[in-house]
């Protein structure tokens, strides 16, 4: 049976990525049958997995399409539908889009003007991803004046954007700032996502923004936090959910205790903590700030690949009433053993499972309630 006969039976089906692995001549024209016979109830549309198809097949197969009025979701690859004339073409076909992914922008998109133009092609946009989740775009960075564009035109539910530049581009004549660019207008997203590097005092500079509405806060590639970032970050009265990391497990985040010890937003919820090394009791700082808060709000922690101590941060947890959830994924710990073959007492890295069992049995018996994982 034809794809779209079995796509038309399914009339509760508003959602649809279809993967193309080897493109042929006649492609463009079986997607058009599919996609028009949802086109009275497609919400959301998902097209990264058909970028086999070429730029002239796929321009094609916009064309050939009704307006899809009830979309809601777009996601795209490839560098042409990062382009104005690529999005101007995705626009003409979802005009209602609201939340908008592509895997990369062009250079002329890569400017405030490029991000008005996007206002302008998705009057209805409030959620926007650059780049792949998980590794951004390397290589490509987006002004902090784009930023500043976005976030004065209207409060965004989410922004996942790759590597920042302070600027200027050639509608800037003073480099923006992260903190001047979120706080523009008044309009912090409530979500934000950097999944390029990130440098201390870009961080540091939150505090001079009044960015109370940012609730989640998610920087993947952080080279360095200091104690002035880390007030940066504690400034954030109401964020909930922060994620920190560094590059890989080879470029960690190197997080020390008098820096753990100063963070602290008082209604964060959810801290994740992705390849970093924890110097020293950094793990234990960062509990007992947790649990001089005043209320108490950390309920989830998670670690993952992460190298560090853990076992004294583990036992402090029960005293931190709001907690409920924690997450020791791939946790290592700096151990010295001597190898015979060198005669040399070296550090090396091993599972720090072992070093926490008995901190999670004494806090599972005092603390039933907290859930490990």
């Amino acid at each position: 049976m034809p794809l779209r006969q079995i796509v038309a039976g399914q009339t509760r089906l508003t959602h649809l990525s279809l993967t193309l692995e080897e493109p042929a001549p006649t492609d463009a024209l079986h997607l058009s049958a599919v996609y028009k016979g949802m086109a009275s109830r497609l919400q959301s549309l998902d097209l990264r997995a058909l970028m086999p198809l070429t730029e002239a097949a796929a321009t094609s197969l916009l064309q050939s399409l009704p307006t899809l009025g009830f979309v809601r979701a777009l996601h795209m690859n490839g560098k042409y539908w990062g382009s104005e004339a690529g999005l101007t073409a995705l626009a003409a076909t979802c005009p209602a889009v609201e939340t908008l992914t592509v895997g990369e922008l062009a250079s002329e998109l890569r400017s405030g003007a490029g991000a008005a133009a996007m206002f302008r092609l998705f009057p209805s946009l409030n959620t926007l991803a650059v780049g792949a989740p998980d590794e951004g775009s390397p290589g490509m960075f987006l002004p902090l004046l784009f930023v500043a564009t976005m976030c004065a035109g209207r409060r965004f539910a989410t922004l996942s954007l790759p590597g920042l530049v302070p600027g200027p581009d050639d509608s800037a004549a003073e480099p923006v700032q992260l903190a001047q660019a979120l706080g523009n207008g008044n309009h912090t997203p409530e979500r934000l996502r950097l999944n390029g590097p990130v440098e201390a005092p870009m961080v540091a500079g939150l505090h001079d923004a009044p960015l109370s509405t940012l609730t989640a806060l998610h920087l993947s590639d952080v080279r360095m936090l200091d104690k002035d970032a880390a007030v940066g970050l504690a400034s954030l009265s109401g964020l909930a959910a922060l994620s920190l990391g560094g590059a890989s497990a080879r470029k960690p985040l190197v997080l020390k205790e008098e820096v753990l010890a100063t963070l602290g937003p008082p209604n964060l919820r959810q801290l994740h903590l992705k390849h970093v090394e924890l110097v020293g009791a950094a793990g234990a700082a960062l509990v007992a700030a947790m649990a001089r808060m005043s209320p108490q709000t950390l309920r989830h922690l998670s670690l993952t690949a992460c190298i560090g101590e853990m076992s004294a941060a583990v036992y402090a947890l029960v005293v931190v009433n709001s907690f409920q959830r924690l997450g020791l994924i791939d946790l290592r710990v700096q151990v010295l053993t001597y190898k015979p073959a060198s005669r040399q007492n070296l550090y090396e890295l091993v599972d720090a499972a072992n070093s926490c069992q008995a901190a999670k049995a004494f806090a599972a018996a005092h603390r039933p309630d907290i859930a490990f994982y």
